[in-house]
């Protein structure tokens, strides 16, 4: 069992946890949801050891329970498995033999075959998951899973409840996707502004869990209104695997059905920079990985780069410090990102403001062409409300923009609103996508 009494947590003067009360019994798998920036993550990171309370207590099956580092979580029967994985991306195939949850489609061709074999995130994930079950833990925290919604994981959602309920072990599983983390979990749990708003666990309601959050976080159904496109596009600045590029279009790239998936989306973010006059290319990836952001440094510093890539150097050091914090200011305040400090530390934001300051910084870089990678991952209905303003506010102003995802339901919705391409294993576009049924 796991209780939280409480419990607080502040970052600068930011109240992340406010007095947050929560009782949880073990062998169930509670999902937790909530808008960007209410506590979730920080929550499962005080839990693994990463971060401290700041006032309150927590109890794990009746004892007193503080870890200090991940290590000592660990010791005391936590397992963690983060958004983004551990494992590298490419392993050989004699050390992918030795991971639990894995299984090649050959054998190797010798016990230390080291032939290296690509590994997406989303079976990285996986193995993950099935690690940190096999340790038999007390605790398993599981931050932003980004299969909880595709019907070819569900078998592994499966396992994990039956794993829980079999083992006593108590789930925590952090999600935007509120249809998937029900469907999934044995209990809601709805989190905003740092506390319990409200906890749905009658089963036979369950098939009403997902409207009910909706409603307590006053968040409601995502919206159908179709982006707002203009009648013209201009002469294509490129052509990507026979597909043209123009300003003032919108083009989706599904890659659902595609096992190479994050090796192909490599490749055609290096085609499109080379096919841009002088690389102009903004890009914002879903994972919100170190590769978009130095975490350990603030909001301001990470947006100063993006600013020194449109402005003239000359020109940005001979502008007054007040106007380039105006600037950024502007762009962090346009994208909603929750503080509105320009020296807080990017590590400390929550996974959805972190993807509303990836969207300030393509504001600021002022790029030609847009590439989206799952544009939506992370964020909530008001976030993905803010997307689609600004990337009409783009397509007006004559932009191009791409967007790649191997999400259904976003894959649908920018179809509705441009061209669409489903990406098979060979890297070839084919016009359109997939029947529903076929795509989650």
């Amino acid at each position: 069992m796991l209780q939280v009494r409480a419990a607080t947590k502040t970052f600068l003067d930011r109240q992340v946890l406010d007095g947050l009360e929560l009782s949880l019994e073990a062998g169930r798998v509670y999902a937790i949801v909530g808008a960007n920036g209410a506590g979730k993550t920080v929550l499962l990171k005080i839990l693994a050891g990463i971060f401290s309370l700041d006032s309150g207590s927590v109890e794990l099956n009746g004892e007193f329970f503080s870890p200090f580092s991940p290590r000592e979580a660990r010791e005391l029967g936590v397992a963690y498995v983060p958004q983004i994985p551990y494992l590298p991306r490419t392993m050989s195939q004699s050390e992918l033999h030795t991971l639990p949850g894995f299984s090649l489609d050959h054998e190797p061709q010798s016990p230390g075959n080291q032939t290296p074999v690509p590994l997406p995130q989303i079976e990285r994930q996986h193995v993950e998951i099935e690690y940190a079950l096999g340790l038999n833990p007390k605790l398993l925290l599981i931050d932003e899973p980004r299969s909880l919604g595709l019907k070819s994981s569900s078998a592994l959602w499966a396992r994990v409840r039956e794993r829980s309920q079999k083992q006593g072990t108590l789930v925590l599983l952090v999600s935007h996707d509120i249809r998937a983390a029900a469907k999934h979990s044995d209990a809601l749990v709805v989190l905003a502004n740092g506390r319990l708003i409200a906890l749905f666990d009658e089963a036979a309601e369950r098939g009403s869990w997902a409207k009910r959050a909706l409603e307590v976080m006053g968040a409601g159904e995502r919206s159908s209104k179709r982006l707002r496109i203009p009648d013209q596009s201009g002469k294509p600045l490129t052509t990507v695997r026979g597909v043209s590029i123009a300003p003032s279009t919108l083009t989706c790239v599904y890659g659902g059905l595609c096992a190479q998936w994050e090796d192909l989306l490599e490749a055609l973010v290096e085609e499109l920079r080379l096919g841009i006059p002088d690389g102009l290319l903004g890009v914002v990836r879903g994972d919100r990985s170190d590769r978009d952001f130095a975490l350990s440094c603030t909001i301001e510093q990470n947006l100063s780069l993006a600013l020194l890539r449109s402005m003239p150097t000359a020109r940005l050091l001979w502008s007054p410090r007040h106007s380039v914090e105006s600037c950024l200011h502007d762009a962090v305040v346009r994208c909603e990102v929750n503080p509105v400090h320009l020296e807080y530390r990017v590590g400390d934001l929550s996974g959805g403001n972190k993807q509303r300051l990836a969207f300030a910084r393509l504001w600021l870089q002022k790029a030609p062409v847009l590439l989206l990678v799952q544009p939506w991952r992370g964020l909530d209905s008001a976030g993905i409300e803010m997307v689609h303003k600004l990337l009409e506010r783009w397509l007006a102003e004559g932009l191009a923009i791409c967007v790649c995802t191997t999400d259904a339901e976003e894959a649908a919705f920018f179809e509705g609103g441009g061209r669409a391409f489903t990406v098979g294993d060979e890297g070839c576009l084919t016009p359109g996508l997939p029947e529903l049924s076929q795509l989650s």
